[in-house]
């Protein structure tokens, strides 16, 4: 199991935003790694947070308090952390290009991409320059 959280955002609005859903795009194949969950992360106040770590939570985040992406709320002018918990079942290479972001702000349904690419090899002393 890792845990990945490059992805960084920010409600830039004067409203709350509901996250509908939150999830990595652009992989050959699903075949062999699960998403098993998504959090999010208020960055007000944290100053160390993990881009990849193996389990979850990352070692150097243990006490902060992520909460299920699903239904979060983001508060206005707020920075967020997303963590992706992956489960990798197999050997192989997984790449995925982008995070996807959907979320409803006053009674309306949004969807936003963030450029976090992340490429899985599996195990360890797979090429991963293929």
């Amino acid at each position: 199991m890792i845990s990945f959280g490059a992805s960084k955002v920010r409600n830039p609005t004067d409203e709350p935003l509901t996250v509908t859903g939150i999830s990595l795009r652009g992989s050959n194949t699903q075949d062999g790694v699960t998403v098993t969950d998504v959090y999010v992360l208020d960055l007000t106040g944290i100053t160390d947070t993990a881009g990849l770590a193996n389990g979850f939570p990352p070692p150097s985040q243990a006490t902060d308090p992520f909460v299920p992406a699903e239904g979060a709320v983001l508060s206005p002018n707020t920075w967020y952390q997303i963590l992706f918990v992956i489960h990798v079942e197999k050997p192989g290479i997984w790449t995925f290009s982008d995070v996807e972001i959907s979320y409803e702000a006053n009674g309306e349904k949004f969807v936003a991409t963030a450029p976090d690419g992340l490429r899985i090899c599996a195990p360890r002393t797979v090429d991963c320059s293929q």
